[in-house]
This record gives C-alpha cells, sequence and structure tokens, in this order.
C-alpha cells in the first residue's frame, strides 16, 4: 500500500518516519514542498519516489492524494509521524470495513513520550481512493460528513524532534492564519474565544494537567506549557491587530 508523506525541512524527522514505514513494507511516497535544509539529501538514501508538491495546506493535500491515487487504499502522515507494526497490521485488517480508518496519537515531548496530557484528537490516516474527505475548519481540518470510518487500537507516533524554535514559528504561523480567517469571516466558536479574550491561555493547559493527568508527570508539565505558549501567541497577535487599528483611526 502507498504511504505519503507531507515534508518540508524535516532533516530532523523524515528518516525516522520512512524507516518506520519501510519496516512495515509501504510504497513509501514523499512530496516535499521545498525544503532548503538537508531533508532532500536524507530522502534520496532510501528507496521512495519524491514528489516536488505546491503545498497550501493539510486539507487540499489530502484531498489531491485521496482524488487522484488509482489505487484502493493509500496512507498518508506528515513528516514527524511513525507507523508501527501493531497499527500496521491492524490497518490491513480494518481498512476494507471503512472509506476511512483513524488512529489515536501516541505523543512524544522532546523525543519522550508522553503519558499523560495530551489533547491531540485521533488522526485520519488511511482513506479508500477516488474521493476527497476532508474540509478546511480552523487552522486545520475535518472530514465531512457522511464518511464512513472505523478506529484502530494501536497508536500512531507523534515525535517531532526539529528545535523548539520550529515550534514557536508554526504558532506564529497559526495566528497570522487565525488573523488572516478573521478578515474573511471565517472563525469557529473556539477562535473567537480565542481572540476575545484569555480564557485558553488558563483553560487548556489547566485541562491537559487535571483533566487529562499531565500534573502527574514532568512531561505533562512541559506539554501543558508549550498549549499555554500556543494559546498566548494568537491572543497576543489579536491584540497587536487590535492596537494598531486604533491607532490608524
Amino acid at each position: 500500500m502507498k504511504f505519503y508523506i507531507l515534508c518540508k525541512n524535516e532533516s530532523a524527522n523524515i528518516r525516522k518516519c520512512i524507516e518506520s514505514l519501510l519496516q512495515c513494507k509501504m510504497d513509501v511516497y514523499v512530496y516535499d514542498s521545498g525544503s532548503s535544509d538537508d531533508t532532500l539529501n536524507i530522502i534520496q538514501q532510501y528507496p521512495v519516489t519524491l514528489v516536488s508538491y505546491n503545498y497550501t495546506n493539510h486539507c487540499n493535500a489530502y484531498n489531491d492524494i485521496t482524488l487522484n491515487d488509482s489505487e484502493g487504499f493509500c496512507g498518508i502522515i506528515d513528516a514527524d509521524m511513525e507507523l508501527t507494526l501493531p497499527l500496521s497490521e491492524e490497518i490491513y485488517r480494518l481498512r476494507e470495513h471503512s472509506e476511512v480508518l483513524i488512529s489515536p496519537i501516541k505523543m512524544y515531548v522532546d523525543g519522550f513520550p508522553l503519558d499523560y496530557g495530551s489533547l491531540c484528537p485521533p488522526k485520519p490516516i488511511i482513506f479508500r481512493n477516488g474521493k476527497t474527505y476532508f474540509e478546511s475548519v480552523g487552522h486545520g481540518e475535518r472530514l465531512i460528513s457522511g464518511v464512513t470510518v472505523a478506529y484502530t487500537q494501536s497508536e500512531l507516533i507523534h515525535n517531532d524532534l526539529k528545535p523548539y524554535l520550529s515550534y514557536l514559528d508554526t504558532q506564529i504561523r497559526y495566528a497570522d492564519n487565525l488573523m488572516k480567517r478573521a478578515t474573511q469571516g471565517q472563525l469557529t466558536w473556539r477562535d473567537r474565544v480565542r481572540l476575545t479574550t484569555p480564557l485558553l491561555i488558563l483553560v487548556t493547559p489547566l485541562y491537559s494537567l487535571l483533566i487529562r493527568g499531565g500534573i502527574f508527570s514532568k512531561k505533562g508539565w512541559i506539554y501543558a506549557i508549550d498549549r499555554l505558549i500556543a494559546e498566548a501567541i494568537m491572543y497576543r497577535r489579536n491584540i497587536v491587530e487590535t492596537i494598531k487599528k486604533h491607532t490608524s483611526e
């Protein structure tokens, strides 16, 4: 089965991602959207297909792949994710019973597995080809209504080893996208709360710590702090834009 990796400047992650897929006997296609680090050199060391891809967002990328792939099923993951043998076995066992297979995420922080505190929702990873499945929502995407799904018990690993500055850059990019969608009237209810009040700066990490159990683990505290920073960056961006608007009036 084909597995597609969405990739840009993932030299810290692409090797382990590719090796996990090859270990599971998958045909690997790397969709690279303009890497300028050592990613391309690493990819070329493996028996995979490298495709130069004009990435706009995950929603469009997923729909492009599933609509145009001619085989029965395909998998799509990000370069900071890894497939395991138990998960691959479940995929082959369950895929015929639905259009989309969804897997829980095993989060890592700084290379360490997160036992408690994760807020990452299960991720669609396997798709019956020949149609599109996603629509844009917020800074992400969601499955369209009417899609038949099945859930695996085995987890997909999410282990991003890029420098922490990359995480901050990503949150800044999300904030930029949030402000753009605000001007276009495309905000979700959560986005509106995020822009109008600092509530999520407190609620999100507290939920991770207290409800999801992160308070019992130092790794859980790291993850909760990261979520606090992410929410604070987005709220801060809105404050700056509000000040600019009032100053220009």
